[in-house]
């Protein structure tokens, strides 16, 4: 289901992160054996645990509705449309960022630690914290060794970001490049959905991507309190760069329970069934045909509302109307 409960949200996801962590040291990905990156796992779950349980809590939409343009391509072959097939089935395919159609989308500038930082570093910490840092530099310069566990901090963090899984809607039923791009020129249909049941935040647009330091990331293991490092990751994953603004969009995150009861999935996606009562209604295109429109709304196995999309010229706008 789409409607989750908040206050558990965090402790969920941040369970099921525990057990990605654990599976990511046992993949292809040879981690050096140090306990530094075991107390790496533990930082990465006690920050998602602590964080977003709570962020969710300050981003809460004032919108009715939320909307999701879904494209047609054969118009004579419409039982085979994937499109109707899901909406008849009331399927929701939540994607991670490597299945996003930006390739920015999502995506992390990662700056990479100098060793003078991690130098600086250990002389805040305690004895046994400097030993475990001991072996990352040695005359200025990263060991072989630390150079193996920073990259495999990188690779780690990256499999932590690409576990999350979000369902993309907009806040607008009447853009032309929305309707253009995401409903093959108008020929397609948008379903409406009641937000009430879409916990989904707002994306921010952001001339340049969202930057973290290698050594924040460092830092964290043994400072685990950083709200702006925490910040920093849940923003990126809702941030799209300007050019994208027009989407207006809105994303719903997967949680943890909604994860094990996936009706497919893939290695970038994940589908899930929606409550029927999710759906307002169903909008078509200023281009639909009429034999479109006829056998979703004949077939269409749930009570919804119609409405068609309608090209204004005095307006120069799209306007939604009833259909009666």
């Amino acid at each position: 289901m789409f409607r989750i409960n908040l206050k558990m949200f965090g402790v969920e996801l941040a369970g099921w992160l525990d057990n990605q962590c654990i599976k990511s040291l046992k993949r292809p990905l040879k981690l050096a054996s140090n306990t530094f990156l075991v107390h790496l796992v533990t930082f990465f779950s006690l920050l998602n645990r602590r964080y977003v349980a709570t962020k969710h809590q300050y981003y809460i939409h004032m919108n009715n509705y939320f909307y999701k343009y879904r494209a047609i391509y054969n118009e004579k072959k419409l039982d085979e449309e994937q499109s109707i097939k899901s909406l008849f089935a009331c399927e929701a395919a939540f994607s991670n960022r490597n299945n996003f159609n930006d390739l920015f989308d999502s995506k992390i500038n990662l700056v990479p630690a100098k060793p003078a930082e991690v130098k600086l570093l250990k002389s805040k910490l305690n004895n046994k914290e400097r030993f475990e840092l001991a072996s990352l530099i040695k005359n200025g310069a990263f060991t072989p060794k630390g150079d193996q566990i920073i990259n495999d901090l990188i690779n780690m963090f990256n499999r932590m970001i690409d576990n999350y899984y979000f369902y993309c809607v907009s806040s607008k039923n009447n853009s032309n490049l929305m309707w253009s791009h995401y409903a093959n020129s108008h020929k397609g249909f948008c379903i409406e959905f009641k937000a009430d049941h879409l916990n989904a935040n707002e994306v921010g647009y952001e001339k340049y991507l969202p930057k973290i330091k290698v050594i924040d990331l460092i830092f964290q293991k043994f400072q685990m309190e950083n709200d702006e490092l925490g910040n920093t990751i849940w923003k990126a994953l809702r941030t799209k760069l300007e050019e994208w603004r027009y989407e207006s969009e809105y994303r719903f995150q997967a949680s943890n329970s909604m994860l094990s009861n996936t009706v497919k999935s893939g290695d970038d996606y994940k589908i899930f069934q929606y409550p029927e009562r999710f759906v307002e209604s169903i909008i078509f295109g200023c281009r639909a045909k009429a034999s479109v429109k006829d056998y979703i709304m004949e077939n269409v196995p749930f009570e919804c509302k119609f409405k068609q999309a309608q090209a204004h010229k005095e307006s120069s706008s799209i306007i939604i109307k009833s259909i009666e």
